[in-house]
């Protein structure tokens, strides 16, 4: 692996494939012993929903199995170095200067590293494998991302290149609305199997709300998320300078992380991320510096990233000492 942060987005994203597949295997298994011990009546619709539930989880985790493509292999990654191309961007599709791939295509590539991709004109890859897995990685990102090959561009439409801002304000918005996307996937997915039984109303919307209160606390301190779309205009972006002490990553790729900056004035302030990608904070353990936006002031909520690349997150700043 090309570095610890790398190691730790693509043990992250390894294990989303891992927990899917128990999904597809232990949900049915679970529908199954239900039916065998239930008695089926009609007044027992709980039961129903369970299964149907679990049935409908299990096709969704096959069905991203199916079409998400896999990375390579750990091994794979560790044998064989990441190697530069020059890149071009073609609608969905990435022409690089390689002699292995000569096209990829980017279906499951977050637009804002594509933009990134086609400002830079250059990407990092390995593979294929045995498997004719390929991964990419852009500048600015430690995200390992699956590729497929293609036969050629299948378009004649150049992406264009956009600049930094767009880049930034794209990020905002993804991070905005996952935690959003995350609750009401859940909480409406629930709905949508109990409102086709009969089952008394009131039950099912508590059920609902107590299904969305779940998720909502699970993820309670990505809401601050949703303040990145604004926070990122609050001014003109400010480099300091930055030391973290030591954070420890979560399962989802997140840490809450502490630590203090450094403006070039010399003004020492005190910085915490409680919700912050590990992508981000690797790339602040190496480069030893943060972006602010706006000015960094005792008391503020503020946006910190790498501006025009896709790395965000949200920041308090606090008097230091």
């Amino acid at each position: 692996m090309a570095d610890p942060t790398t190691n730790l987005v693509f043990t992250a994203a390894e294990d989303v494939r891992r927990v899917t597949r128990l999904i597809c295997v232990l949900y049915p298994v679970f529908a199954l012993a239900l039916y065998l011990l239930i008695e089926w009546e009609d007044d027992k619709p709980w039961a129903i929903k369970f299964v149907v539930a679990s049935v409908a989880y299990a096709l969704a985790g096959a069905l991203y199995l199916l079409v998400v493509p896999r990375r390579p292999t750990r091994e794979f990654l560790a044998r064989n170095g990441w190697r530069p191309a020059s890149a071009r961007l073609i609608g969905s599709t990435l022409e690089v200067d390689d002699p292995q791939v000569r096209h990829l295509r980017l279906t499951f590539v977050p637009r804002a590293h594509r933009l990134v991709i086609a400002r830079t004109g250059r990407v990092w890859l390995v593979g294929p494998d045995a498997g004719g897995r390929v991964a990419v990685r852009v500048e600015g990102s430690h995200a390992v991302h699956p590729v497929r090959r293609a036969d050629g561009t299948g378009a004649s439409r150049t992406e264009r290149l956009g600049d930094g801002a767009t880049v930034t304000r794209l990020t905002a918005r993804r991070l905005a609305s996952t935690p959003v996307l995350t609750v009401s996937a859940m909480g409406l997915g629930y709905a949508a199997v109990s409102v086709n039984f009969t089952a008394p109303l009131f039950g099912t919307l508590v059920s609902c709300a107590v299904m969305t209160l779940f998720w909502s606390v699970a993820v309670i301190y990505q809401w601050q998320w949703c303040r990145l779309p604004a926070l990122i205009n609050a001014g003109e972006w400010v480099r300091a300078e930055i030391q973290l002490a030591p954070w420890t990553a979560q399962r989802n790729q997140i840490a809450s992380a502490h630590g203090h900056i450094r403006l070039a004035d010399g003004t020492i302030l005190a910085i915490s991320m409680r919700a912050a990608k590990v992508d981000l904070l690797g790339t602040i353990l190496e480069s030893g510096v943060l972006w602010v936006a706006g000015e960094p002031q005792p008391g503020r909520t503020v946006a910190v990233g790498f501006p025009g690349y896709p790395q965000l997150a949200v920041a308090k700043i606090a008097a230091y000492g």
